[in-house]
């Protein structure tokens, strides 16, 4: 358990950096109107369907296969890993920046600008996410909790400057893409990183690499596929249902969840690396009992703060931002579900698991589920949504969400327990 503690000693330098990043989202909700404040939500939403599709899966299985190519010294492997994720997210970025032209000359699309610079952010956050993975991987959790602390100071000081001056959603998206993306710039640095760009462009050499692993980063994609749908559907069912206003709005309520997320990402810096380790060393039930703990820590974190956190959040939004009043019960349903997102670490360990198959089928068929009676009830029931009402069904997907992979942690554990007695 020593060993555990000294991994950890990022946690307080990158806490700091996801306050800071809350921070930034509370000032856009000072500078922005309600209606941009929503749109620049819409514009996140979907730079992040790039971030987790354009991908092909190869950013997931970087999470997965890193940490073992830097235990084994297979810095080949590390480089063909980045190399393809490079290179597909580039064919992405080029075939949907072909599509928005498309668009604008169509006229199905309006706002050049917006849209471009919605690209943009989403690119950078791509090679960005790939240069943290790599950091991580190589157990330099301090190193990444620094990084991301920069960030967040830069795009605090200088999207923030830049909304307040233009007042402009795509300025700030641009502001934001272009800081990130320059972060990003010592994946390409040194001998390593000129080997990586090298192999990116000529993706011919990689075939044989990506032929072997491909479908297993297709596998990954799949499930996080489902997942990303699951926990995004309430914002999909927002944007099609919703006015302007309404969805920003719910949009206050977001940052709770974003917020939370980000913590449990916070913690998942180490504790997937560390759980991945003990699953290669057939501890299976070590590393169960640490998503538990790590689990019943929340829980119990969360059940005492509750009301303390919830009535500052009401106070804060009454006296500071009584423009979004309307957003108090929003904002209470949004830490349950926060808090629900935050204490599940056994997604974590069913994938390290091999189970991401079975996962994935599950997260479908619930996404099919919901999909079907929203789309139902809003048909034959004339459903008419409010942002209280959506912020339930983030509750009942978060809640969803984490009894699935309980089930499938359990599962895996029963699994590889049987395997490795035999």
């Amino acid at each position: 358990m020593a060993a555990i503690r000294r991994h950890f000693v990022y946690v307080p330098v990158l806490v700091g950096a996801t306050a800071l990043m809350f921070v930034k989202n509370i000032v856009y909700v000072r500078i922005f109107s309600v209606e941009n404040f929503g749109e620049f939500n819409q514009a996140l939403l979907c730079a992040g369907v790039f971030t987790n599709f354009a991908g092909a899966g190869l950013q997931l299985l970087g999470h997965k296969l890193l940490p073992q190519y830097y235990a084994r010294g297979d810095h080949s492997s590390v480089e063909r890993l980045l190399a393809s994720a490079l290179g597909v997210y580039g064919l992405a970025a080029a075939l949907v920046a072909g599509a928005i032209g498309v668009g604008i000359f169509s006229g199905l699309l309006r706002d050049a600008t917006a849209s471009y610079a919605t690209l943009l952010n989403a690119s950078a956050q791509s090679v960005f996410l790939l240069r943290l993975i790599q950091i991580k991987s190589e157990l330099r959790f301090l190193d990444h909790a620094w990084l991301s602390t920069l960030r967040a100071v830069l795009l605090l000081a200088s999207g923030a400057a830049v909304a307040a001056i233009t007042r402009d959603v795509g300025a700030t998206l641009a502001t934001e893409g272009m800081l990130t993306l320059v972060l990003a710039t010592p994946l390409f640095a040194g001998s390593r990183g000129r080997q990586i760009l090298q192999k990116a462009r000529e993706p011919r050499a990689e075939y044989g690499w990506l032929a072997l692993n491909l479908p297993g980063a297709l596998r990954l994609l799949w499930l996080n596929g489902t997942v990303t749908l699951l926990y995004t559907i309430d914002r999909w069912t927002g944007l099609a249902l919703l006015t302007r206003r309404e969805y920003g709005i719910f949009s206050l309520g977001l940052l709770i969840i974003t917020m939370f997320e980000t913590m449990q990402t916070v913690v998942n810096v180490a504790a997937y690396p560390l759980m991945g380790r003990m699953i290669a060393r057939e501890e299976h039930a070590r590393a169960f009992r640490f998503a538990t703990l790590a689990t019943l820590v929340v829980v119990g974190v969360t059940a005492i703060c509750y009301v303390p956190f919830v009535l500052l959040l009401d106070f804060m939004v009454r006296a500071y931002l009584p423009q979004y009043v309307d957003a108090v019960t929003v904002l209470k349903l949004a830490v349950v579900a926060g808090a629900l997102r935050l204490a599940d670490f056994y997604g974590s360990f069913a994938v390290l698991c091999n189970e991401e198959q079975k996962l994935a089928w599950a997260f479908g068929a619930v996404v099919a589920v919901a999909a079907a009676l929203i789309l139902t009830a809003r048909v034959a029931g004339d459903l008419r949504l409010n942002p209280n009402r959506l912020a339930v069904l983030t509750v009942l997907v978060s809640t969803c969400g984490f009894l699935l992979n309980l089930a499938s942690a359990l599962h895996g554990r029963r699994r590889c327990r049987v395997l490795v007695s035999g």
